[in-house]
């Protein structure tokens, strides 16, 4: 809940007793979380359940669903572990085009990070920072909304939290490389039809 969150401090000396004190007990990671919210407010950071609620999610991903609209923004959400390294995103599930559940779709990475591949028209979201990297707009940037996604920090001990990033400003139309993101989102494609029907001929 909000209460149980990281908390500011009074005063710069006490900041820093804590902070150590943090450190000792629980580790590093715990301390670094509380002095990042010092200033923020208690609403900043939001706990979202225990490691051990982690279910099956998209392929090779672990999932635990979130409802978000007690971080005003309205919704369901979820955090994903990657199986293979314990890499962390969380992201709101609907699909900023059409409202699917982007939970049904994949989770795939090329090697600059995760991409969200959605399961009804293959629009690609960067799972980190929510931009969208590819959908049907031709001759221009992609007209869909970044997805939101949050900041995830855990604690074996103190459980799963998440911040809500930013949303990101629209596509600078100069900037937009078109081929690129053509190749990115057939890229994907590839990797999930390979997955999914590795018997099938190439």
């Amino acid at each position: 809940s909000p209460s149980s969150s990281p908390s500011s401090s009074s005063s710069p000396s006490s900041a820093v007793v804590r902070t150590l004190l943090w450190g000792a007990v629980l580790g590093t990671g715990a301390a670094l979380i509380w002095w990042r919210s010092r200033g923020r407010g208690r609403s900043e950071w939001w706990y979202v359940g225990r490691h051990s609620q982690l279910q099956p999610g998209p392929a090779g991903w672990k999932k635990l669903e979130f409802a978000a609209d007690r971080m005003g923004l309205r919704g369901g959400a979820a955090v994903c572990r990657r199986d293979s390294d314990g890499k962390w995103v969380a992201f709101m599930r609907a699909c900023p085009h059409a409202g699917i559940d982007l939970l049904a779709g994949d989770i795939e990475d090329l090697g600059e990070g995760p991409i969200i591949n959605c399961p009804a028209h293959s629009y690609l979201f960067n799972a980190s920072t929510g931009s969208c990297l590819w959908d049907a707009s031709r001759g221009g940037p992609p007209t869909t909304p970044h997805l939101a996604v949050f900041e995830v920090w855990q604690h074996r001990l103190l459980g799963i939290w998440v911040l809500p990033k930013p949303l990101l400003e629209p596509h600078v139309k100069e900037a937009w490389d078109q081929a690129r993101a053509d190749a990115t989102q057939l890229a994907v494609t590839d990797i999930i039809l390979d997955r999914k029907f590795p018997d099938f001929p190439k």
